[in-house]
Formats: C-alpha cells, structure tokens, sequence
C-alpha cells in the first residue's frame, strides 16, 4: 500500500496535520492566557514532544511530558499549566457533545454512537465539577505553601473557565482542529 500510495495527497496530510497541531497549540495560548504569555511557537514544541512521548508512554503520560516541556519552553508555572490541560479537556467534551448532537440530527448514527452523548456529558460534569471545586477550594484555602499552593496553582490554571469569551475562542477553535483533522484523515486515505 504505501508503495503505491500517490505523494501529492499525503504531502497535502502532512501540511493539514502541522496545521492540526498548530491549532492545538493556539486553543492552549488562549486558555493559557490568564495565567501569563505563553508563545503559540513553544506550546507547538510541547505538543510535537508530546506526540513523540505518546510513542513509547502508555494510558496518556504524554501528556506529563507536553506540560513538563511547556513549563520549559514558555517559563510558566508548572501547576498553572496543568490546571490549564484540564480547561482544554473540558473544551473537548463540550465540542464532542456538541459534534454528536448535530451528527444525530444529519445522520443516522448506529445505537452505540448514538448513545455516546451519555458518555460525553459525564465526561463534562466530572471535569467541570472538577474545575469548580479546585476554584472554592483555592477561594478559601489562600495561597499558603505545602498543599494549599499546590491548589491555588492548578486553580489559577483554570481561570479561562470563568471567561465565556476565551472558551468561546477555545471551542470554534477546537472545531476548526477536527475539520483539519478530518482532511488529514480523507487526503491520507486518497493517496
């Protein structure tokens, strides 16, 4: 197959998928940005050593290492920056849910997919109530050392959440992520 395979198609998926990443790394520049700068170009590198990490890391540890190389890469705390995974996870899941609900209205979705939304929505409210409890949490803990910073760090990471406009910016760009990811997936299946 890969003998076969046409180059114009699979150059076209190269250039979409680099696309796809940069995408991710602007969604995390904008929930990153109550907590500080953070360059679009070093949120790309955390992304691409992520990936990399993914290869040989089970059950998701990549992404340890795309917070570790961030922390490195764009000089912001490092439990900010692992509050702030946890917004991007909660844009995600509202995206899927919102993705599954217009595909049950335009396709006919076979009963486990169709049934997914259930799935989704535990997804958001577990994370969400996370968010928020992490939030009244660090509200009424301080900023102290020990477990208390600790807290107030990861909340601080998570205050795109209170920010409508942000999320909003975070979600269409979420929405533009998996458009170019479908065309990755439909050029590499053309060559």
């Amino acid at each position: 197959s890969l003998g076969s395979a046409r180059v114009a198609p699979l150059l076209g998926a190269l250039v979409l998928d680099v696309a796809v990443v940069l995408s991710k790394a602007t969604k995390w520049h904008l929930v990153l940005r109550p907590v500080g700068r953070a360059p679009v170009l070093g949120l790309l590198a955390s992304f691409y050593a992520g990936a990399a990490a993914s290869s040989v890391l089970p059950v998701r540890l990549d992404e340890f290492v795309r917070a570790f190389t961030a922390v490195r890469f764009t000089r912001l705390p490092a439990f900010p920056v692992l509050g702030s995974m946890a917004v991007e996870r909660l844009v995600d899941f509202v995206a899927l849910l919102l993705m599954l609900v217009t595909l049950t209205w335009v396709l006919p979705l076979p009963p486990w997919l169709s049934s997914a939304h259930r799935y989704v929505i535990l997804g958001a409210v577990v994370l969400g109530g996370g968010v928020a409890l992490v939030q009244l949490v660090s509200s009424k803990l301080g900023t102290r050392q020990g477990l208390p910073r600790l807290v107030h760090g990861l909340a601080r990471g998570t205050a795109a959440a209170r920010r409508p406009g942000l999320l909003t910016l975070a979600l269409l760009n979420t929405v533009v992520e998996w458009a170019l990811t479908a065309g990755v997936v439909h050029l590499a299946l053309n060559a």
